[in-house]
């Protein structure tokens, strides 16, 4: 399930217990006060399914507070909810107690609101709000808002002034009629000339708007190394996903965070949503999973771990639609081939390349 993106919006992720219910309030509180769009579970209206709304609000905003208690470690919803918030890096963590935090939720320093009662002042909810201020972007500045308009219309502006120079051209044919057969042969040669480089400009654009997609991978599986399982635009053009498609030994499986988040969670792969209508720039890359790096010091294990991941990979299959601006459809599938050449008997070699 994905939301519209909101740059201003935060969403509180907490266990409904007295302790928790009470900090987030709070926190609710402060971050309205500063104008943030807060979601926290009491938005949920009467009648509607509570779980799409909660996914909608999740995907949609651009900072996740996630307060982790006893009561929330041991949620099954607080846990997907912060894979989420992890996997779009819009994660932001605090501690309602003194506790160790499970991997790979402790993967960023969490700040403490342990003792916290609504004090603005307290070190803690600083620190909290510079998380938020850290991920909640700025509002688009004039100058920004016309640059923008000027790069999504650099096409139509280009065809503009060929169609400008034609009309003079007419214009120059009517005020020296005295000419006119001269007057037509130049103009003749003029429009072939133009022509050619109207053809030649759109064979450029053509090329440079033309997207490419392939599927990259890399399985990390040492205490340093971290992997990712995306899809990477190589071309210049931007690419915007029409539909999407994934089967596991042939089998159709759903593509929504929670399904792919159930599907790699044994294997340590935190799910990503892999939206249709998301666009990847060129060079760019959008994750369908993220691999957290994994302190795992017998060697054998980190091989098993590697076979289990790529074993994985291989009977998931996918297939992607993109489009390009012009509206061109391609279609992407993962034909997965290991290339893996990582020495199980070396000790000292932490990762994997596939």
């Amino acid at each position: 399930m994905s939301g519209t993106p909101d740059p201003r919006l935060v969403f509180i992720s907490f266990k409904s217990d007295e302790r928790d219910v009470a900090v987030a309030d709070l926190l609710h509180k402060s971050l309205s006060k500063r104008r943030y769009k807060v979601w926290w579970q009491e938005e949920l209206q009467c009648g509607h399914v509570w779980h799409t709304d909660i996914d909608t609000a999740l995907n949609s905003a651009a900072c996740v507070v996630v307060l982790w208690s006893p009561a929330s470690m041991a949620s099954e919803w607080v846990k997907h909810e912060a894979s989420q918030a992890i996997a779009r890096r819009v994660y932001a963590p605090a501690r309602l107690a003194a506790m160790n935090i499970d991997s790979p939720f402790d993967r960023m320093q969490a700040t403490d609101l342990i003792d916290w009662a609504g004090d603005e002042a307290h070190a803690g909810f600083q620190n909290l709000l510079k998380r938020v201020e850290e991920l909640l972007p700025p509002k688009p500045t004039p100058l920004t808002v016309t640059s923008r308009f000027a790069k999504r219309h650099a096409f139509t502006a280009i065809l503009l002034a060929f169609a400008v120079v034609s009309v003079g051209l007419l214009l120059q044919l009517a005020a020296t009629a005295d000419a006119q057969m001269t007057v037509q042969r130049e103009s003749m040669k003029q429009m072939e000339a133009s022509e050619k480089a109207i053809s030649m400009l759109i064979a450029t654009t053509d090329a440079l708007v033309e997207p490419e997609l392939r599927f990259s991978y890399t399985l990390g599986i040492g205490a340093q190394d971290s992997g990712h399982f995306s899809i990477e635009n190589t071309s210049s053009g931007l690419a915007k996903i029409a539909s999407v498609r994934a089967s596991i030994d042939g089998k159709p499986v759903l593509t929504d965070a929670a399904s792919l988040s159930s599907l790699g969670l044994r294997y340590g792969l935190v799910g990503q949503t892999l939206k249709v209508g998301e666009s990847i720039g060129p060079g760019r890359s959008l994750k369908i999973y993220d691999i957290p790096a994994e302190d795992i010091k017998a060697v054998s294990q980190r091989c098993q771990r590697d076979k289990d991941r790529k074993q994985f990979i291989s009977r998931f299959q996918l297939e992607i639609d993109y489009i390009s601006l012009r509206g061109k459809m391609k279609t992407l599938k993962n034909d997965y081939k290991s290339t893996n050449k990582f020495d199980c008997e070396k000790v000292g070699r932490t990762k994997a390349t596939s």
